[in-house]
């Protein structure tokens, strides 16, 4: 009983300090998921105090295990930038990763939180300020209608400034080229209801892409160059980068997530 006595209150504490609480209050399955992943660290002594063991096990595609390692060492070191955006991007990958609905908001909207402190720490570090604007733009569509402009905004603001600071950044242009691509392509009804909608253009958003497949040859920009494409109406070029993008190994941390998509946008558009 003394050990599951401090289980519960070690799990609690992960809880308040992972953001836990919805619009109800109530924990999601992805928070009690990440108290227990954190608990069991903590109780167990595991982890590392060497950031770089963290960009380590994900440059290996050892995702889940990228994430754990990311919310121990927070845990240990609540304010620092450097962790905030590396937790931020883990649980984007968890949010890539889920095809539930409810676990993927909530790890879009929990990396967003953890992105926003790590800015708000270091607003001239391009890693803190590309992570944000990548998390902005995933989370425009669970923002209510009257405020998904200006979260647009925010979001092309903050890739544009990581830009300044790091000229080529591939997460910053391929979140340029996420927001020109849904902005170009919205529905009449979401244009009318939207105030204030931020330009943009298909041409724009197929720059990105391919500038971002320049900087980065992963699986996940290959994947948006190709539905740019299809935007665009260009099939047969969007069929050439997907039968390209399918034939290649895995090099990136995030092609283990992107390689059905692919196959499964190619056998649709054939």
């Amino acid at each position: 009983m003394r050990f599951s006595s401090h289980l519960t209150a070690a799990t609690s504490a992960s809880l308040i300090l992972f953001g836990c609480a919805g619009a109800s209050g109530a924990p999601t399955a992805l928070d009690l998921e990440l108290a227990i992943e954190q608990t069991h660290r903590l109780t167990q002594g595991a982890g590392s105090s060497e950031i770089s063991r963290i960009d380590q096990l994900r440059d290996e595609r050892r995702l889940e295990e990228a994430r754990a390692e990311a919310m121990y060492q927070l845990a240990h070191d609540e304010e620092n930038p450097a962790l905030l955006w590396r937790a931020a991007r883990s649980l984007a990958d968890t949010a890539l990763a889920n095809p539930g609905e409810e676990t993927r908001n909530a790890a879009a909207l929990m990396g967003l939180s953890r992105a926003r402190q790590a800015a708000a720490a270091a607003p001239e570090d391009p890693d803190c300020l590309a992570q944000q604007a990548f998390l902005l733009g995933i989370t425009t569509h669970l923002q209510p209608m009257s405020e998904r402009s200006g979260h647009a905004r925010r979001t092309i603001e903050s890739a544009q400034r990581a830009l300044e600071l790091r000229p080529g950044d591939p997460l910053a242009l391929h979140t340029l080229s996420v927001v020109n691509l849904r902005l170009s392509t919205l529905p009449w009804i979401a244009r009318t209801m939207a105030k204030d909608i931020p330009p943009s253009s298909l041409a724009d958003a197929e720059d990105f892409a391919r500038q971002a497949i320049v900087a980065e040859p992963s699986l996940g920009n290959s994947l948006l160059l190709a539905k740019v494409l299809i935007a665009e109406e260009q099939e047969e070029e969007a069929i050439a980068v997907l039968t390209e993008a399918s034939q290649r190994g895995y090099a990136h941390p995030r092609d283990l997530i992107f390689r059905p998509q692919i196959i499964a946008l190619l056998e649709e558009i054939r």
